[in-house]
């Protein structure tokens, strides 16, 4: 039997219904909802993984992680966000997170903070289909 190796982390919405359904039987896609708190998530969260992927709205200053919760704004210290993904690299042993949302990777002390944990990959610009945007991870040795 085949492991799965990658974790998809993604709002239950239509704007990314395509990335839900694309997922190969190497992925796993779990959802959150506008319920969800960094606990409920946790819960839905079984390993092992190599990969977390988060595909989340963001922009220059903040990402739209879990609507109920704050934003998680690149200049404060966002421990909730981190403790998160620590509960969940602790859990599913995953070596590396991706993000992908616009300009993720453009906050480097953000990133500096998550990879003292795990190797982090970004997008230092817009994200998406073309002529929008792209789906490099310029960020993190990835492309």
């Amino acid at each position: 039997m085949k492991s799965v190796r990658n974790l998809i982390i993604v709002e239950d919405t239509p704007t990314f219904l395509p990335v839900i359904i694309s997922t190969n039987s190497n992925t796993i896609c779990v959802t959150y909802d506008k319920q969800d708190t960094y606990t409920s998530m946790l819960d839905k969260i079984n390993g092992p993984f190599t990969h977390v992927g988060l595909f989340s709205h963001s922009s220059l200053m903040s990402l739209r992680f879990l609507p109920s919760e704050p934003l998680v704004e690149y200049t404060n210290e966002n421990e909730d966000f981190i403790k998160f993904f620590c509960s969940v690299h602790n859990k599913t042993g995953f070596s590396t997170l991706d993000l992908f949302g616009c300009h993720t990777g453009a906050a480097s002390e953000f990133i500096e903070r998550l990879r003292l944990n795990f190797n982090v990959r970004a997008s230092d610009d817009t994200t998406g289909n073309t002529p929008i945007g792209d789906w490099d991870l310029e960020v993190g040795d990835v492309n």
